[in-house]
């Protein structure tokens, strides 16, 4: 009997090349929540395409979701981006009752999901990286003075863990006024974080793992 998967979380970079991939090595290939105007779904390799909830908290999300596994058998939930990897792992105790499904380990979503964590685990192999601050209370928005204007806004989590449909943004501000209210209404979401800013080149990089190798 051939392996269903339910990629999900799909987009037409990372996405597409998992269905891709599992198509081709022979597994029965099903997606959900694919990207605006993806082509992701135009995938010869694609088997079936379900519509979820959007929602990656509660209960309504998960019965969605673990009917749409139940009904159709799927054997495995494979989330694709941050949204999907978010509810998955918050809600993998009941997801797991119904199928197999792939989460990433707590600390990794602590890690990948904290830009603090991040940044902390970047310094500590020698990456270099921007001075940056914590602040958790208006009353706490100061840098030091060496910094200058302008500087970053950044939520802690691009992901909002409380509400995982929404994304928190990065902001830059040029002055002390703007600073104040920026940041003010940053933390209404949660922890943010000053960041110095820096001129420099940058690059985006994209792994696959497998076989304890990159």
């Amino acid at each position: 009997m051939t392996t269903k998967i339910l990629v999900f979380g799909c987009d037409d970079k990372s996405g597409l090349a998992v269905v891709r991939s599992l198509g081709r090595a022979g597994y029965e290939v099903h997606t959900a929540w694919p990207s605006n105007r993806s082509v992701v779904n135009n995938s010869r390799y694609v088997t079936g395409q379900h519509k979820i909830l959007h929602h990656t908290t509660g209960a309504a999300w998960v019965a969605d979701l673990v009917k749409t596994v139940t009904d159709n058998a799927i054997d495995l939930i494979l989330p694709c981006n941050d949204l999907a990897m978010v509810g998955i792992y918050i809600n993998k105790v009941e997801l797991s009752r119904a199928t197999k499904v792939y989460a990433i380990n707590q600390r990794a979503f602590e890690v990948c999901f904290n830009k603090a964590q991040t940044t902390k685990l970047a310094r500590s192999v020698g990456v270099s990286v921007p001075d940056e601050i914590e602040v958790t209370d208006p009353s706490h928005i100061r840098f030091p003075p060496e910094w200058g204007f302008p500087v970053i806004i950044k939520p802690a989590s691009s992901v909002d863990l409380v509400r995982p449909g929404e994304r928190r943004l990065v902001s830059k501000v040029y002055d002390f006024a703007a600073l104040k209210d920026s940041a003010t209404i940053a933390l209404e979401g949660g922890p943010i974080l000053l960041q110095r800013n820096f001129f420099g080149r940058g690059a985006g990089w994209r792994c696959l793992h497998a076989r304890d190798a990159f």
